[in-house]
């Protein structure tokens, strides 16, 4: 992969790090000079990775494929997430980063699973099959990521991102099962077994907003 560095303001400590993968890293910043630049930009990559900043919006409402990297405690505007192609990573403990970005490089790292060229056409039987068959050989990381891509090419699809929470759940990830299971919400509240999924993964989470509460009016 070769990164392009959107970030206006690089300070002395990261050129050297940048210095060290110079081979992989371009510096864009001198070419930017404002979101006009930064759209003609992002409008040529092929994924756009950032923390809560105004690139993570300007991408998001580009319809650019996006990983957001959020902190424990997050903005209240990324409670939900509005953007169709932005993917939340976020810290499952305060000031712990270390998990997010090792989660990110897995991420990146298993989008030769698919020979992932953003310019090509992917086949979504193919996807699909691909995810039951990593599901069986218990392989559930990859399955994971395998139904985010699916979904990526058929939203609709919503026994997908069923199943997709489901892996999330078993993988601990409960909070962003949760998040696949409300945009379900948000669009089809009675897509059978939503609600049930979702109470079941806010009371699993122990410690969400009114757990209990939610759990039995998600099942009513």
């Amino acid at each position: 992969y070769h990164f392009f560095i959107l970030q206006l303001q690089i300070e002395e400590q990261e050129e050297e790090i940048l210095k060290i993968h110079a081979e992989n890293v371009t510096n864009l910043c001198s070419l930017i000079h404002d979101f006009r630049d930064t759209a003609e930009i992002i409008n040529h990559l092929d994924l756009v990775i950032t923390i809560d900043t105004a690139v993570a919006h300007l991408a998001g409402a580009m319809n650019k494929r996006t990983w957001v990297l959020l902190p424990k405690v997050a903005d209240w505007r990324w409670q939900y997430n509005w953007y169709d192609k932005v993917r939340i990573f976020q810290q499952q403990e305060i000031g712990n980063w270390q998990d997010v970005v090792n989660l990110v490089k897995k991420e990146l790292s298993m989008l030769s699973l698919i020979n992932l060229d953003f310019g090509q056409e992917i086949d979504l039987d193919h996807l699909i099959n691909q995810a039951s068959t990593k599901y069986q050989r218990g392989e559930i990381e990859e399955a994971a990521f395998l139904l985010r891509n699916a979904i990526n090419i058929a939203p609709d699809r919503y026994d997908l991102a069923i199943n997709l929470g489901g892996i999330l759940g078993q993988l601990g990830r409960l909070e962003e099962a949760i998040d696949v299971f409300l945009n379900i919400y948000k669009i089809n509240p009675n897509y059978p077994g939503v609600k049930e999924n979702l109470g079941k993964a806010f009371f699993n989470l122990g410690n969400s907003h009114n757990d209990e509460q939610d759990y039995h009016k998600a099942i009513e």
